[in-house]
């Protein structure tokens, strides 16, 4: 089967690049794992579901509703398809790149959906995956109820689950602020919100920037407000640094940090809690870039390795764009402007708009992300990882939980002369289970970084294999009987 343009997520940057590809009369087929679209921004609940107060859903229920809105009046010429894992993207029968043009398939994907495999080619690709949280190792954080702040979002938002009485959040970033409202419209109880960062010190160094989006400062300031109402703490420069229970959490440390975050001794404090949420930052999901072979750059800021795009967002592949978190950490104003840019890009690829109509409406696009991008990279610099995340672990705490490493196994490994993670990976396992080092990887790169003085990028990159995501053999029986997709020729990675 071939599409003319395949998009890949459905939250606030594959949704917008959607409806921008309909509304110039392309057929769309729009590729997404979850049943609902919205993404983990604009998650919803189930469709079974009555909500009788979409305010206690908070602001991006609404925001998702309406997204979601447009999407369906666009259905004839949208292809959306649900719970769908896109699991490999590949040269289109071994052609190659530079061999391309509009008429011939960019890409093509193998795909899981409906219990079988099967293949879709792409005369144009968006890729918009989002991002996966950034997973920081500590003391006791494998116990039950010790959760991500987005896994805690999810049961919110679309289970109306409250999995636990007494929270507390820890990490950095707005998100903590967010769930920690949240979590108190609930009904729970939060002891306290520590932020590694000093807000104070951000807003002192960044102000100019921040007072581009007024908007967006406003909604911050609202959320510091809340919290002070509800009476929960707000601790700046403290984190948790052990969790303690035996079959569920049940005490919470934290410490005071300095300024690169390492915990500074005698300022330990324990306090009861059955649930801990952490956020610590976000990481772009670039699995499918980095598999097709498009060029990818390290970003720090922008949550790490990003693939590299033109004005349009088109990568280094011919036919193939990325945008929203998936391109580089921005958050969801970001990922619904850039959707429709990248839209923009490939309805020119495609030869359904001309070169200057183009670029009139991607001059106009690229305006208004730059003055959030004054805004998003002010708030970055106050989450930018520091050091004294990838020391919180100590030697016995488990840093790869599909393959049950150690810290103290991954030191030896790097005290041994392996400094790329693809090295760490063969040499430990590190890497090789269920999620095939999306959870590891980053601290495992911290931690070379930090044993070579040198840059989380030195480390490389995991090489991403098909399948990428777990798929049953079954499925294959199921399938139809055609020739496997070829691997990309020079897609090994760094």
């Amino acid at each position: 089967m071939t599409s003319e343009l395949v998009i890949v997520g459905a939250g606030p940057a594959g949704m917008s690049a959607a409806i921008r590809a309909a509304q110039s009369g392309v057929q769309v087929t729009l590729l997404d794992e979850a049943l609902l679209p919205g993404g983990q921004i604009y998650r919803q609940p189930p469709g079974a579901f009555r909500v009788r107060d979409p305010h206690a859903l908070g602001a991006d229920y609404a925001k998702g509703q309406a997204l979601i809105g447009r999407l369906a009046r666009h259905h004839p010429l949208i292809e959306h398809r649900p719970d769908t894992q896109v699991w490999g993207v590949f040269p289109p029968d071994g052609a190659e790149q530079p061999q391309r043009g509009p008429d011939a398939p960019a890409a093509e994907l193998a795909l899981l959906g409906d219990g079988r495999v099967s293949r879709l080619a792409a005369r144009a690709l968006i890729v918009a995956p989002g991002a996966s949280e950034r997973a920081v190792p500590f003391p006791g954080w494998t116990l039950p109820g010790v959760f991500t702040a987005g896994g805690v979002q999810i049961l919110l938002k679309s289970q109306r689950v409250r999995p636990g009485e007494r929270f507390l959040v820890a990490g950095t970033g707005p998100l903590l602020l967010v769930l920690a409202n949240q979590l108190a419209k609930a009904g729970a109880r939060v002891q306290a919100v520590l932020e590694l960062s000093s807000l104070a010190a951000t807003v002192r160094r960044q102000w100019p920037r921040l007072l581009s989006e007024p908007g967006l400062l406003l909604q911050g300031l609202g959320l510091h407000l809340g919290l002070r109402r509800a009476g929960i703490p707000y601790l700046e420069r403290h984190t948790v640094v052990a969790a303690r229970g035996d079959d569920q959490v049940r005490e919470a440390v934290w410490m005071r940090v300095d300024a690169d975050w390492n915990p500074l001794p005698g300022s330990e404090r324990t306090v009861a809690v059955d649930a801990i949420a952490v956020g610590f930052g976000f990481v772009p999901n670039t699995e499918l870039t980095r598999q097709a072979g498009a060029r990818h750059r390290y970003d720090a800021a922008r949550g790490g390795w990003v693939p590299e795009t033109d004005e349009h967002l088109a990568t280094s592949l011919p036919g193939i764009f990325a945008a929203g978190d998936g391109a580089g950490v921005r958050g969801s104003r970001t990922a619904e402007l850039q959707g429709q840019l990248a839209a923009v890009g490939a309805l020119r690829y495609l030869g359904r708009l001309s070169a200057a109509q183009a670029e009139t409406e991607g001059a106009l696009l690229r305006r208004r992300l730059r003055r959030l991008e004054r805004f998003a990279s002010a708030m970055a610099e106050m989450s930018l990882p520091r050091p004294g995340l990838a020391r919180l672990a100590q030697p016995d705490t488990i840093v790869c939980r599909c393959e049950d490493v150690t810290a103290r196994e991954i030191a030896d490994c790097i005290g041994q002369g392996y400094h790329r993670l693809d090295s760490v990976k063969r040499i430990t396992r590190a890497g090789m289970g269920f999620c095939q080092g999306r959870t590891c990887a980053p601290h495992i790169a911290a931690l070379i970084a930090e044993k070579e003085a040198g840059a989380p990028e030195a480390a490389g990159w995991l090489r991403p294999r098909p399948p990428l995501r777990p798929v049953p053999l079954d499925a294959f029986a199921s399938a139809e009987d055609e020739p496997a997709p070829r691997p990309p020729a020079g897609a090994a990675g760094r």
